[in-house]
């Protein structure tokens, strides 16, 4: 069962110049590090994804990514969390190729973030670590499930 307002790929047409448009709007480049951890964009695609809405999670922490700089640490954590909405998504539609697939992405991109840091735009790295190995587990067992709760932000 999906929640309420949750966007299914191939499956909804998600919200068409509905409410999450202007919050998106809201990060550009040039951004602090903390203005981008503070802004509406990364907080509420974080509770979304959260919230299993995972396409509109992607949708604006898509938009916090375009505003980051190139090869940065905080466009690599965007990246990775973005990929794991993206696996999340696969995984409840039970593309379990493509859920490893993006599990493999996210851990690449997590890679290139210094562990020293502990956090980027708030985000602890060892949280994106351990939603990636949940999602790795849960896929190898075949029992992945969308609603379970794979970790908390």
């Amino acid at each position: 069962m999906t929640p309420p307002g949750a966007a299914m790929s191939g499956q909804t047409t998600g919200f068409p110049n509905g409410p999450f448009d202007g919050v998106v709007s809201e990060v550009w480049r040039g951004m602090s590090s903390d203005a981008l951890a503070a802004s509406r964009p990364w907080q509420s695609g974080l509770r979304l994804y959260r919230e299993r809405n995972f396409r509109e999670a992607h949708r604006r922490l898509r938009a916090v990514w375009s505003a980051t700089e190139a090869g940065s640490p905080e466009r690599q954590m965007v990246a990775a969390v973005m990929q794991l909405a993206n696996a999340a998504l696969e995984g409840r539609l039970g593309r379990q190729d493509e859920l490893r697939r993006l599990c493999d992405l996210a851990a690449a991109h997590l890679a290139h973030v210094p562990v020293a840091r502990g956090f980027v735009l708030g985000l602890s790295v060892e949280w994106v670590q351990n939603e990636v190995a949940a999602l790795h587990v849960e896929m190898q067992d075949r029992k992945y499930n969308a609603y379970l709760d794979v970790g908390g932000v």
